[in-house]
């Protein structure tokens, strides 16, 4: 899918260079894919869908579930990115119904660095690199422990309290929301509102310079317009959805954190609000 994180499109794409046919997805307006759209451009030659499970710049949870019936009804193996919502949704391979699932720990607070891929256990993969028999003779090397054991106390610390921190990051995210959208009603939002992880929210001012806004917002506020990974370029995702450049630079990619605060919400929408007023000329 077009909105895919860059670990997963840059090796599709390098497949596409080794001869394998490649077809990459729009979504709709709103982030998501549907069903139907999968299904007619599955082929009888087609061997990897890929889609994630929550995108890791507007937070839209996809409906794997229908997604993956139709995978399984044509045995095409599906591999879905799950590193922006494990810790933060209850996943369960099962009732996903994906082959390959992969999570990365640092996404949960845990050690950078880790992360783990679970496969159907009938499924035969072969490895990348090799060199030793570790790993199911998947992947050589000594396994890092350290890592390891952080990786799965993050997973358990993350799990714990995970509803109770998803309700209450959701109510702190609509004030967000409420509280910008109630000063500046031109505010757009990326994505869909729902299905989206709680801590999550993407928002397009129009109309006014993104370079300005964020040169304004960055002494007092931790924000980005698109992912860490997307070497300075307008967010791909956002583009994916038909944000234009200017759009998509004039965008904000919103993230709260289990330690957010409602104070610290009302101050982000003071600060945000009167930075779009003044680009505004108001």
């Amino acid at each position: 899918m077009a909105t895919e994180h860059h670990a997963v499109l840059d090796p599709m794409h390098q497949l596409q260079k080794e001869g394998f046919a490649l077809t990459v997805l729009r979504p709709q307006n709103n982030g998501l894919i549907d069903a139907d759209t999968l299904s007619s451009v599955l082929r009888d030659d087609t061997q990897l869908v890929s889609v994630m499970v929550a995108n890791n710049e507007i937070g839209v949870i996809q409906p794997l579930r229908e997604l993956a019936q139709r995978c399984n009804s044509r045995n095409i193996t599906l591999h879905t990115d799950a590193a922006q919502a494990f810790g933060h949704l209850r996943l369960n391979r099962d009732e996903l119904g994906c082959d390959l699932i992969s999570l990365s720990a640092h996404k949960l607070n845990g050690p950078k660095g880790i992360g783990a891929l679970v496969k159907r256990r009938d499924l035969a993969i072969q490895p990348l690199v090799w060199g030793g028999g570790q790993e199911q003779e998947l992947r050589p090397g000594t396994l890092p422990v350290p890592l390891i054991v952080g990786f799965a106390t993050a997973a358990d610390l993350a799990h714990t309290d995970l509803e109770l921190r998803q309700h209450q990051l959701s109510v702190l995210r609509d004030r967000l929301w409420d509280g910008l959208t109630s000063r500046h009603p031109e505010l757009q939002i990326n994505g869909a509102h729902q299905p989206r992880l709680a801590h999550n929210l993407n928002i397009t001012v129009p109309g006014i310079s993104g370079v300005q806004l964020h040169r304004g917002l960055k002494r007092s506020l931790a924000c980005s317009s698109g992912s860490a990974c997307s070497r300075g370029e307008p967010s791909h995702v956002l583009k994916a959805l038909g944000r234009s450049r200017s759009e998509a630079e004039a965008s904000l990619r919103l993230s709260l954190g289990r330690t957010t605060t409602a104070d610290e919400i009302d101050s982000a929408v003071a600060v945000i609000s009167s930075c779009i007023s003044k680009l505004q000329g108001r």
